[in-house]
């Protein structure tokens, strides 16, 4: 949880400074950004690796008491599941917003998708962040 608050501070002092940015800052950040989200570990993988630590950790004690807490400890990773993913997303539409930001000020024209921001503003295309759908081509 505390990686989470620290990168929604992060994105939000961003969001707030975007519009002062020039054309290199944003394509600066956005690349700083895309390397950090290509290097995140998925969500799958860290529950998996919780579950390895934990169960190394408190060992078969662990396993009782996580029956008998069964429905409290699901609820709190159901929590901390959807507080990362709503911050990957709003991670992605930052980078897509400082990438496209940088796109309009050097070709003066809004792009048309996120396709059009590769390879040198991006250089993957990324997913829509708002409907989780591949980029248009």
């Amino acid at each position: 949880m505390v990686a989470v608050a620290v990168e929604a501070l992060g994105c939000s002092a961003l969001e707030k400074i975007s519009a002062q940015l020039n054309a290199d800052e944003c394509r600066e950040i956005a690349a700083a950004l895309e390397a950090a989200e290509t290097g995140r570990e998925s969500i799958q993988t860290i529950l998996i690796q919780e579950k390895a630590w934990a169960h190394r950790t408190y060992g078969f004690k662990g396993v009782l008491t996580g029956l008998l807490t069964f429905k409290q400890l699901k609820a709190g990773q159901q929590r901390w599941l959807a507080r990362t993913t709503a911050q990957q997303v709003r991670t992605e539409r930052l980078l897509i917003k400082l990438a496209a930001r940088a796109y309009e000020l050097e070709k003066g024209e809004s792009p048309k998708n996120v396709s059009d921001l590769v390879p040198r503003y991006l250089k993957t295309a990324r997913s829509e962040p708002l409907t989780q759908l591949p980029p248009k081509p």
